[in-house]
């Protein structure tokens, strides 16, 4: 029995209370046969949900599951060599118009140019357009019109090959500063793509009072409580490795290091 472990999705059940949690889906022969939240269960193959594989059918044969599909990380700076172009995403093997693929242009093309774009079916695009409508009318007609000459203009694929690369060896160099500037205590992810590694202090701590002594030591970051829907945590932060200069990581860490560890005691 062939089984398949798709990790880090999010799963939409359209049952009475359409409950929408982020979790795992385990197929067996191409159908599902568990998913859930949490520790996924143990499989031989797993991939990741932002390009995983199912089978044409599954979607079909699944009618009551709706699969949400974020290319905002994957599209941007991937920098895994493991990853297989030729993986297929989600939506383009959904034939009912359950899949809604996510994407922006403020990842791969500039932080400025608030444009993204959605893959779904008629009746979900019409009403995201409605909601984009109510929130802040569009997009800024200039941006939208940047973005399609570049497209039209330049080769985007060649684009987002060249920034992987870059991104890819700035997030190793922060990861390599922080394992060697930063006190023990702290906790760190390993980003295998995307912008940003997230960081964790030690409980009791308030990264937001922190920012003020990194301030005048000459480093800012952005306090992680403002990225949670509810009750913020104090002690995370973001950091972004793709804006700034290998020696500006070196002297950014060692020097917020310096600053973590006199909080931390």
């Amino acid at each position: 029995m062939k089984e398949i472990l798709i990790k880090n999705v999010t799963i939409l059940t359209m049952d009475d209370e359409n409950s929408r949690f982020f979790g795992w889906v385990l197929l067996k022969n191409g159908k599902i046969d568990a998913l859930g939240e949490g520790e996924p269960p143990a499989c031989s193959e797993v991939l990741d949900g932002e390009g995983g594989v199912l089978t044409p059918g599954l979607i079909d044969i699944h009618s009551h599951i709706g699969l949400y599909e974020d290319g905002l990380g994957f599209e941007g700076a991937d920098g895994n060599e493991d990853t297989d172009p030729a993986t297929p995403h989600l939506r383009a093997l959904d034939k009912k118009g359950q899949v809604v693929y996510l994407g922006s242009f403020s990842k791969i093309l500039s932080p400025g140019m608030r444009v993204a774009w959605t893959c779904a079916s008629k009746e979900v695009a019409t009403a995201f357009e409605s909601l984009k409508e109510t929130n802040d009318l569009q997009s800024p007609e200039l941006t939208q019109m940047l973005t399609y000459y570049y497209l039209k203009m330049f080769d985007l694929e060649k684009h987002i090959e060249e920034i992987q690369v870059v991104y890819k060896e700035r997030c190793e160099l922060m990861v390599e500063m922080i394992q060697k500037y930063f006190p023990a205590e702290i906790k760190y992810t390993d980003p295998e793509g995307g912008m940003f590694l997230w960081l964790e202090l030690p409980e009791g701590l308030d990264s937001d009072a922190i920012l003020d002594d990194a301030l005048v030591a000459g480093i800012a970051y952005i306090p992680g409580e403002s990225f949670f829907s509810f009750d913020g945590v104090k002690n995370t932060i973001r950091m972004n490795f793709t804006m700034v200069k290998d020696d500006q990581i070196r002297d950014g860490i060692r020097i917020l290091g310096d600053v973590f560890r006199k909080h931390i005691g």
